[in-house]
C-alpha cells in the first residue's frame, strides 16, 4: 500500500463524512476506514484493471463495399471516430476475398452489394438509412440522422438512398453488378484455412 493510495482512500472517506454531515457519520464507517489503514485498500480498488479504460463493445457491424471509393471515404471517417471511442463499429469489407457470409447472418456478397447492411449486437440485421443512423450514432454523430425520426423525411431518405444504391456502381465508374458477380465467381472457391 502506497501513501498515495492511503491518501486517496482518506479523501474518499473524509469526503463521504462531509457529504452526510458529521452528526450522521456512523462509527461503522470509521471502522471500515481503520480496517483499510491496517490492512491496506482492497486489491481491486487500485488494480490496474480498475483504472484501465476498457474498449466499448461494438454497437454495430457495418458491411461495406471496399471497392467503392465513396464508401471507403465514409468508412475511413467513421473508422477514425470509432477507433477514438474504443471500436464502436466493426467494419467488414464484403469485397474482400476473406468475406464469409456465415459470419454475417448469411448475407451473401450479392445481397450485400444491393444495399448497405448492418448487424446489431443482438443479431438483428438492419439495412439502408438505419445502418447509417446506427453507425453515426455509434461515433457520436447521431444528430446528423436525427431528421429520420420524422416519418416523411425518413421515407424520403430511404428513397434517395435506394436511388444511390442502385446507381453507385455506375456513378463510381465500376462495372455493372452482373460483371462484378461473374468476376467474383471466376476467381474460384476460397481455400479454407
Amino acid at each position: 500500500v502506497t501513501t498515495r493510495q492511503i491518501m486517496a482512500v482518506s479523501a474518499l472517506v473524509i469526503g463521504s463524512a462531509k457529504a452526510v454531515g458529521s452528526r450522521s457519520f456512523h462509527s461503522s464507517r470509521l471502522v471500515r476506514f481503520d480496517k483499510i489503514i491496517r490492512n491496506g485498500p482492497p486489491k481491486a480498488l487500485f488494480s490496474s484493471e480498475t483504472f484501465r479504460e476498457l474498449p466499448r463493445a461494438a454497437q454495430i457491424r457495418m458491411l461495406y463495399d471496399g471497392d467503392c471509393p465513396l464508401c471507403v471515404r465514409e468508412v475511413d471517417m467513421l473508422r477514425k471516430r470509432s477507433d477514438e471511442r474504443g471500436g464502436t463499429i466493426e467494419f467488414v469489407d464484403i469485397s474482400s476475398d476473406t468475406y464469409e457470409p456465415k459470419e454475417n447472418k448469411d448475407i451473401d456478397f450479392e445481397t450485400a452489394m444491393e444495399k448497405i447492411h448492418g448487424i446489431l449486437p443482438d443479431g438483428t440485421v438492419i439495412t439502408d438509412i438505419d445502418v447509417f443512423k446506427a453507425a453515426y450514432d455509434a461515433v457520436g454523430l447521431g444528430y446528423i440522422y436525427g431528421f429520420t425520426k420524422i416519418e416523411p423525411l425518413r421515407k424520403l431518405a430511404d428513397f434517395l438512398y435506394g436511388i444511390w444504391a442502385r446507381n453507385r456502381l455506375a456513378v463510381t465508374g465500376r462495372s455493372d453488378m452482373k460483371t462484378i458477380l461473374s468476376e467474383k465467381k471466376t476467381c474460384g472457391p476460397r481455400e479454407s484455412s
